[in-house]
């Protein structure tokens, strides 16, 4: 626990294309990455991290921000960044989605997101970055699309 959770470079790239290490980086590697294109051309994400919005613990009831750092491809009007949580009551997470952002350029961005933290002590986050399609599943399959977990610990609410 902490004000924070990162990623801190582990999921820079998608698969096998540019360093990420340990692809797929998802739990129990249940969704794979697409093979297609190049690293820093094509779609990926290199980076997830959540934050509290007011600087203090990440806690049950805190709102906090999920911040993406993602690479879009030059046609970034047809990508589309799906954010989904998960709690961890044990056995196959039940994901919820968030959010679809869209890049605003292509290259190098990162896009935000904020919600609530539900009560639970263990909580993730998932990014998938995907070229077209729609967000009808938090494994969509597609040969440019990309995906990466972050699993992090919430404490007690600290709320008046």
């Amino acid at each position: 626990m902490g004000v924070s959770c990162d990623t801190a470079g582990l999921v820079d790239g998608r698969a096998t294309l540019g360093p990420e290490r340990d692809a797929p980086n998802t739990l129990a590697s249940s969704c794979l990455d697409g093979l297609h294109g190049r690293y820093h051309a094509d779609e990926s994400i290199d980076g997830i991290r959540v934050s509290t919005a007011d600087g203090g613990m990440l806690g049950i009831g805190k709102t906090v921000h999920i911040d993406v750092a993602l690479w879009a491809w030059v046609g970034y009007a047809t990508d589309a960044l799906d954010l989904y949580t998960t709690t961890f009551p044990g056995g196959v997470p039940t994901w919820t989605l968030r959010a679809t952002l869209k890049p605003t350029k292509a290259g190098p961005q990162t896009l935000r997101y904020s919600y609530v933290l539900p009560a639970a002590a263990t909580q993730a986050v998932r990014a998938q970055f995907r070229y077209r399609g729609s967000a009808s599943s938090p494994c969509s399959s597609g040969p440019y699309n990309d995906r990466d977990d972050l699993v992090f610990s919430v404490g007690a609410a600290d709320l008046p």
